[in-house]
């Protein structure tokens, strides 16, 4: 939509509807603007010495949706008399241009609810994307009675997902375990410079692990130390990042005016990830290194990060469809070694 506002106006009938969203406590708390430039140019615009138009016009309606997006602590008589304003600069016939516009403004209060001020991940939310992922994408028969063992548990979250499915033993490690001491997970530093496990050979049945190998910088060698401790018919579990995450993940980070950095540590730059998150580079992988890859599926949801929307329950159905629509931003990979 087009606003078309007759600037000789803001002189005379309109001068006192600019002056309000014009006004220095509203603009001081509009951080994208500069208080101070834009009161010595308003000044300079009534006198007749500066008729830059575009730029009060832009400010103008920045201003205004501003204010309808309850970005500000003005009264609501402020709020309607400027959308009063603005609706009568719209052609009056026909009728469904000022509908257009309340939907618009409808419709992004409605988003506005849902885009997030911190684009970082607080604990909860990495909690509840990856139990919803776990839930997605894991059968409770892969666990049960079995001996597993977690690669990079870190808080021991997914492990106490892992302990409610009835497995037969669990030992969850990390190169800095911050595990909680609860049922009987066991926690260890059981890595030897982050990479050698300190297990017997043909010990776990499942190895499970969530987001940790493309942190691995050495990963050739800690495939290899998994392939020792697992037994014969035994098989790893593992969720990884995908590239559609990479790709919108490069998008978020430009958004939020970040620099697009690499994830893990087999890149050297973020778009290099495109291609080694993709699940032909993992199998190949890991058919470099003694395993065979049974079955790749998607985790369910699509996501970012730094995300723009929430992550709970408000939005996890739209992270659904998008995955449904465009891809997961993870996939699960079930290895057995062969034989």
């Amino acid at each position: 939509m087009v606003f078309h506002i007759h600037m000789p106006l803001l002189r005379g009938p309109l001068r006192g509807w600019a002056e309000d969203l014009l006004d220095p406590g509203p603009i001081q708390r509009q951080v994208c603007l500069r208080q101070k430039t834009i009161q010595t140019l308003w000044r300079l615009y009534l006198i007749r010495r500066f008729d830059h138009n575009g730029k009060f016009r832009n400010v103008l309606i920045y201003s205004l949706v501003y204010d309808n997006l309850n970005c500000t602590q003005r009264n609501m008589s402020s709020k309607n008399s400027a959308s009063t304003e603005l609706r009568s600069l719209l052609p009056q016939s026909p009728s469904y241009a000022v509908k257009t516009f309340d939907s618009c403004l409808a419709l992004l209060k409605k988003l506005r609810k849902l885009i997030v001020n911190n684009p970082g991940w607080s604990q909860d939310e990495t909690h509840f994307i990856r139990k919803a992922e776990f839930e997605y994408c894991i059968s409770s028969n892969v666990f049960h009675d079995k001996n597993v063992l977690e690669i990079g548990g870190s808080d021991g979250y997914l492990a106490s997902l892992i302990y409610a499915l009835s497995p037969s033993s669990l030992v969850s490690i990390d190169c800095v375990p911050a595990l909680p001491s609860f049922h009987n997970v066991e926690s260890s530093n059981a890595f030897i410079d982050g990479h050698v496990l300190s297990f017997e050979d043909n010990t776990f049945d499942v190895i499970f692990s969530s987001n940790t190998f493309e942190h691995i910088k050495d990963s050739e060698l800690l495939l290899r130390e998994c392939a020792r401790v697992l037994r014969p018919q035994g098989v790893i579990v593992t969720m990884l990042p995908s590239h559609l995450w990479r790709i919108a993940s490069i998008f978020n980070q430009i958004f939020n005016l970040l620099p697009p950095l690499p994830h893990g540590e087999h890149s050297l730059t973020a778009f290099d990830e495109i291609v080694r998150f993709h699940p032909w580079w993992w199998k190949y992988k890991f058919g470099c290194y003694g395993f065979k890859c049974n079955g790749v599926f998607s985790c369910g949801y699509f996501y970012a990060e730094p995300r723009i929307f929430a992550l709970d329950n408000s939005t996890i159905w739209l992270r659904g469809v998008l995955a449904k629509l465009c891809g997961p931003s993870a996939h699960v990979y079930f290895l057995s070694k062969k034989l």
